[in-house]
């Protein structure tokens, strides 16, 4: 899964993967640590699928992080 996930920071150097879907995927993952980077790399970018933060499923195991949190009061988004 490591190697999986390489090549996923590869191509989104590249600008083939979202900020945010890779997020979602470390946070599946539990790595809060990267998936939080990701979202912040997502905000820099204004991606707009931030809007959906909320309700994403792929979230739910940070959504009690208070710098997820604080990401969405940014977004401007209600939970």
């Amino acid at each position: 899964m490591r190697q999986e996930l390489e090549a996923f920071e590869v191509a989104r150097r590249r600008g083939y993967i979202s900020a945010d879907g890779l997020a979602g995927v470390y946070a599946v993952l539990g790595d809060t640590a990267r998936a939080r980077a990701q979202l912040e790399q997502a905000e820099r970018d204004r991606a707009f699928t931030l809007a959906f933060l909320p309700i994403c499923p792929m979230f739910d195991g940070i959504r009690n992080n208070e710098r997820y949190r604080q990401l969405i009061e940014r977004v401007g988004v209600v939970p």
